[in-house]
């Protein structure tokens, strides 16, 4: 669904991330309760973790 608006973008000529984060309130719901970040808690079935981290190496590759 969100891909229309990506491509709308990316006609723009605006830079436009490959990676993204899926939203999942499950996931991030019990991060800030306990102050561990998502990357760290070790149970990410669904892969948001990955996520994260392939969107923090692409936004790293892009500033330098």
């Amino acid at each position: 669904m969100q891909q229309r608006y990506i491509d709308r973008i990316k006609q723009t000529g605006l830079p436009v991330f490959d990676s993204f984060i899926r939203r999942n309130n499950t996931v991030f719901a019990d991060a800030p309760q306990y102050g561990v970040p998502v990357v760290l808690d070790g149970g990410d079935p669904r892969g948001i973790t990955s996520e994260l981290e392939q969107l923090t190496t692409e936004f790293i590759r892009r500033a330098q």
